[in-house]
């Protein structure tokens, strides 16, 4: 968990994001739980603890399917870029089609 120090600044950044993006906290919410899972799956995967690469292919694509799910209900359009490697941010979202190289540049949902 985080001490008050890291959950000040954990709220500053979900408040100057979700104020960028349109979201709400809720909304934010949902897809860093959302990032957090894939994060986990990418990083099993990584440490070899999927039996084969289709169990962790097949695994991010359901949760794929709710990152999705959760963009399309949202009122403004937002572009997502995923990031497999398991040593940052996962899911990165913005109001303008990401970029595979300067992805980085989206605001990061951790």
């Amino acid at each position: 968990m985080y001490n008050k120090k890291e959950r000040e600044a954990y709220n500053v950044f979900r408040n100057q994001t979700c104020e960028q993006l349109g979201l709400t906290k809720n909304q934010y919410n949902q897809f860093r739980r959302i990032s957090a899972e894939l994060h986990r799956i990418f990083e099993n995967d990584c440490n070899g603890l999927y039996a084969g690469e289709n169990e962790a292919d097949s695994e991010a694509a359901e949760v794929m399917d709710r990152l999705e799910t959760a963009l399309n209900k949202l009122q403004t359009k937002l572009f997502y870029h995923i990031q497999t490697d398991p040593r940052g941010a996962t899911v990165y979202l913005s109001h303008e089609p990401i970029d595979q190289t300067n992805y980085s540049r989206a605001n990061h949902i951790w």
